[in-house]
């Protein structure tokens, strides 16, 4: 056997089954869309500032042991500290602690139906800037995930968001 197909076998083997794959991404899907009712709930209790930062404090007791557990992990180097300081505050502080500022001032439904013309605004821009092509899968993909949320949030309607 060649060292190809060796390599092929064993990543092979390691996989974890179709089964298993779909129950982690129904259970990710579950908790992403509880995600937008628990934080309006936990608005009514907290401004949005607050809840902004309970979010990103407590989630690190939960993601720093995942990281610090596993065998493989890519080590940590001096020079992508700034880096990873950068892209800290901009994916985690700005994006998630807009989101929730954001949600204080709308519903659950009008929150989930803007976060889901994101990928959708990000396509026609990259389109527009010729640094992705337009295919018809891309336009049927974004098509029907923005009818799954419009399906999901009925009375959410373009004419709401102008109210």
């Amino acid at each position: 056997m060649s060292s190809a197909a060796a390599t092929t076998v064993s990543s092979a083997s390691r996989r974890p089954s179709r089964f298993l794959l779909f129950l982690a991404l129904a259970v990710v899907l579950v908790m992403w869309s509880v995600n937008y009712i628990a934080a309006k709930i936990a608005l009514a209790h907290f401004d949005a500032f607050t809840l902004a930062v309970f979010r990103i404090v407590f989630a690190v007791p939960f993601i720093l042991p995942i990281y610090l557990l596993q065998r493989r992990r890519t080590p940590l180097r001096r020079r992508d500290i700034w880096l990873l300081i950068w892209c800290g505050f901009f994916g985690v502080v700005v994006n998630r602690g807009g989101f929730i500022i954001g949600l204080a001032y709308t519903t659950a439904g009008h929150s989930s139906v803007i976060l889901a013309i994101g990928p959708i605004l990000i396509l026609l821009l990259a389109s527009a800037m010729k640094l992705e092509a337009l295919t018809p899968g891309k336009i049927f993909g974004m098509a029907l995930s923005f009818a799954g949320v419009a399906k999901i949030f009925p009375g959410v309607s373009a004419s709401s968001f102008m109210a």
